[in-house]
């Protein structure tokens, strides 16, 4: 149950046995101060004799360096440095002290973990952290000796301890680490957690840090370190505040303690800090335009200028709001608003139901997307993310609803044809080629410094210029060829003396649209691997890829698919098989209920839709020689 402010008020758990009777229910009720503060929480159970117990706890206010008592048995002690970091942890627990101790670096993150117990006569314990960007992957001791590996995807998939033992990390739908289990299948670790996450079960046969929310556990303080601040699961509330000073129109988010505006069943807090956001945003205006309002609070503040506090606060929420609005920047929008709010803005509304979606069997033309995100999109996106008319389904498709719209007479194409090029060789092995080359054309069509990429006129895209266009992009994306009979001869009447089996790999497809670019002086990376990806991330990276509004490059090899497409030429929906093909893809749409995801894409100028769910599962991503992938490119500046 949720109050109108959207917090969590009274949630409600039962447990049942194998037969299915309810054994234990349990009822945990919420109450908040005026300024949201979590005050109290209250957990009743009725066991099926229906005896009652009741448990609670009151929470007093948290304000940095001073000391919280705790029924008069527990004293902590936080200090901080200069920057507001928490620099120590001095407690006092059953009479037993400890002291924990943190290090960071420039970029704010905790590097240096030091605890001395009196128990164990002050020792130091150090714990040093090493990052892949912000996240730990590497965990040594004073001697720089390796006391723990981590393993990423998108969380945290596996552990490697001092003793080379492996452990798998386990999550409960929330993302919450419950156990952790060896190589051999054996359970390890075992957790659970209260809503708020903290700990109300641990068994552990090796030592772990990883838990609540995927994040990292400090049992020295009973605090998670969320980079920018420490929270606190005990209270439900960080233990210092954000920088963010809050939206007026928002009077939650004027505490500044609260986690996850007090609504941790549907959030949770990747960075602990709003500010962190602030540095992936990409333009040099934007962040001129915060640095701008930033001074302007901070001297309105020194002056007690409430008004101008606001209004700075209000510029620079303005600035990054516009950001995400224009740029479409899939990750800051995915950080600062949240997944489900990335996939119904970059979606244009988040419905996109239509026909027979996830099935792959849809004869009809792709649906057109919705109209693109007006000045409230992004408000109502936010607002659907939050619970207001969420919709199981998602779809992200690229700005362009026409994609490349080529128009040839009464005829309009969505992208290029193969069988546009010169040669029947070509045509034959042109897939490669032609997905290259139209997205190399959209860049071009999307991002005016890079324009000249194509070359020709980008809001009137005809088929005889882009067939010239085609030819060029040939020339650096050439496919594999093998000589057969030179007497055989091709549909056009020339002798076709070597056919192309195609571009067979992705370091191929990489290496001929970067030179091409190159030689237009203009810089593209890509980012792709040789590795099969999990389905998760496969659907994470294509779905980046076109909230980033670049075309992805999808290559098919050694299986057999059913590709269903409307056939520009004659209007008519024609099937295909495929063993061994090419395709952009302009669109994905995710059911998060039942799973299915559904692809959008340009082949042979048409428009079709393919089940990713069947062709994920059967694309041979490991062949040595000639494996399946998918990539996009960006322009390098």
């Amino acid at each position: 149950m949720y109050s109108d402010a959207n917090m969590l008020l009274k949630l409600s758990e039962g447990m049942k046995d194998a037969s299915g009777n309810e054994v234990l229910q349990k009822t945990t009720s919420f109450w908040y101060d005026d300024n949201g503060n979590q005050i109290t929480e209250t957990s009743e159970y009725v066991a099926p004799e229906n005896a009652d117990t009741q448990e609670s706890y009151t929470a007093g206010a948290l304000d940095n360096g001073t000391a919280q008592y705790d029924i008069g048995t527990e004293m902590t002690t936080n200090s901080y440095d200069g920057f507001n970091r928490l620099k120590s942890v001095d407690t006092v627990k059953g009479g037993t002290r400890s002291v924990t101790e943190f290090v960071y670096n420039g970029n704010d993150l905790r590097v240096r973990k030091t605890v001395k117990r009196a128990s164990a006569g002050y020792t130091p314990e150090v714990t040093n952290y090493l990052y892949d960007r912000q996240h730990v992957i590497l965990e040594t001791d004073a001697s720089e000796n390796v006391k723990a590996r981590y393993i990423r995807g998108i969380n945290y998939i596996a552990m490697v301890d001092a003793m080379y033992r492996l452990s798998n990390f386990l999550y409960n739908g929330h993302g919450d680490v419950v156990q952790t289990v060896s190589e051999a299948g054996q359970v390890e670790n075992r957790y659970d957690y209260d809503i708020f996450g903290s700990p109300t079960l641990s068994i552990e046969e090796y030592r772990c840090a990883i838990r609540y929310a995927g994040e990292f556990y400090d049992e020295e303080t009973g605090l998670y370190y969320l980079r920018a601040r420490y929270y606190d699961p005990y209270i439900g509330r960080f233990i210092s505040e954000d920088t963010y000073t809050g939206n007026p129109s928002d009077p939650l988010s004027l505490n500044l303690y609260t986690y996850c505006h007090n609504e941790p069943i549907m959030y949770v807090d990747p960075t602990g800090h709003k500010e962190e956001l602030d540095k992936m945003i990409k333009s040099t205006a934007t962040k001129n335009a915060i640095d701008k309002a930033t001074k302007a609070y901070e001297q309105a503040k020194a002056k007690n200028d409430k008004a101008g506090m606001t209004k700075a606060h209000d510029d620079a929420e303005k600035a990054r709001s516009n950001y995400a609005k224009t740029s479409k920047d899939a990750h800051y929008i995915e950080a600062k608003y949240g997944t489900s709010a990335l996939a119904s803005y970059l979606g244009g509304g988040g419905s996109g139901k239509s026909g027979n979606q996830g099935t792959g069997k849809d004869s009809s033309p792709a649906p057109d997307p919705q109209p693109k995100p007006n000045v409230s999109s992004l408000e109502q996106a936010i607002a659907a993310s939050k619970g207001k008319g969420n919709s199981d389904i998602f779809t992200t498709r690229l700005t362009n609803k026409d994609f490349l719209k080529i128009v040839d007479g009464s005829i309009t194409y969505y992208g290029g044809d193969q069988d546009w090029f010169k040669r029947y060789t070509q045509n034959f092995g042109g897939c490669g080629p032609t997905s290259a080359a139209n997205i190399l054309a959209y860049m071009a069509m999307t991002d005016p410094e890079i324009a000249k990429l194509y070359g020709y006129d980008t809001k009137n895209i005809t088929k005889a210029d882009f067939a010239k266009f085609m030819e060029q992009v040939y020339k650096y994306v050439t496919p594999l060829t093998v000589p057969i009979s030179s007497n055989m001869s091709d549909k056009k009447g020339s002798q076709v003396g070597i056919p192309s089996l195609g571009i067979t790999s992705l370091s191929d497809f990489t290496r001929g649209v970067e030179k091409f670019a190159q030689s237009k002086e203009i810089s593209l990376k890509s980012n792709w691997s040789s590795e099969k990806p999990t389905f998760n991330n496969a659907v994470s990276y294509i779905r980046e890829g076109l909230g980033k509004d670049k075309p992805v490059a999808l290559l098919n090899m050694f299986n057999p698919v059913d590709m269903q497409w409307t056939d520009p030429s004659t209007n008519k929906t024609k099937t295909t098989t495929y063993e061994q093909h090419w395709v952009t893809i302009t669109g994905i749409t995710e059911n998060k209920k039942s799973g299915e995801v559904t692809l959008e894409v340009s082949s042979w100028g048409g428009r079709a839709t393919l089940s990713f769910n069947s062709l994920y599962n059967n694309m041979d991503w490991n062949e040595k020689f000639f494996p399946a992938g998918i990539m996009y490119f960006e322009h390098k500046k």
